[in-house]
């Protein structure tokens, strides 16, 4: 899986992605720490100068990125 920690947390968080499925930040959590303990799931490290690759191939706009407005407490 190649998503941050920090990023499968707003996502699971966020109405926009999850819908009627959204989580709370501990639920999120504990989402997390199943995946870690699952054997199927495995985490690899981005790429070295993804974030260059994706400065070019996505410009930044004031709606490309939400932070802690992305979380549901």
């Amino acid at each position: 899986m190649g998503i941050p920690l920090d990023t499968a947390l707003r996502l699971l968080t966020n109405e926009t992605v999850m819908g009627e499925e959204t989580l709370t930040v501990d639920h999120a959590w504990s989402v997390y720490e199943r995946w870690l303990d699952d054997p199927r799931v495995e985490f690899h490290p981005e790429p070295r100068n993804v974030d260059t690759a994706f400065r070019h191939a996505a410009p930044i706009t004031p709606r490309l990125f939400r932070l802690e407005t992305d979380i549901v407490s």
